[in-house]
């Protein structure tokens, strides 16, 4: 991996780490009030989802493929690598679509809450995403 990449990935979590421990502990100590504290959070949040944006844009740039590069076979390590990654993402893609047929179930025997909610709506995102992956790297294969 990138020694860029990962030495940014991990100043920006180490600085999220930090500001979401200040805050906690404001919070515990009393110096800033519940509405404070989730305000303080969401904007965070917010503000590091455009951060995560920006960063990631910047890796595409430095990643980008030349034109001819996709056309040229692949050698047997990398497919062989590729292969195992398939096979990984199809593996979680059966857990997952187990777990959202398990959080439906329990959705219908009570009333729904948000977390349940959420949690599926995170489940059908990460599905989609596995999805993706695997028909780019079946693509690759090919």
């Amino acid at each position: 991996m990138d020694k860029w990449f990962v030495r940014r990935f991990m100043a920006l979590s180490g600085c999220l780490a930090t500001v979401l421990f200040a805050l906690v502990f404001a919070f515990v100590s009393h110096h800033l009030s519940y509405r404070g504290f989730v305000f303080a959070v969401f904007a965070t949040m917010a503000i590091l989802f455009v951060v995560l944006l920006t960063f990631f844009a910047k890796v595409r740039e430095r990643n980008r493929l030349v034109p001819g590069a996709s056309g040229s076979a692949i050698d047997d390590a990398t497919r062989k690598r590729l292969r195992k990654s398939v096979r990984t993402c199809q593996i979680m893609l059966v857990f997952l679509a187990f777990s959202l047929i398990d959080a439906l179930i329990a959705a219908r025997n009570e009333k729904p809450s948000w977390p349940t909610l959420v949690g599926v709506a995170i489940n059908l995102l990460w599905q989609y995403v596995l999805i993706v992956a695997i028909r780019k790297a079946q693509r690759r294969l090919q």
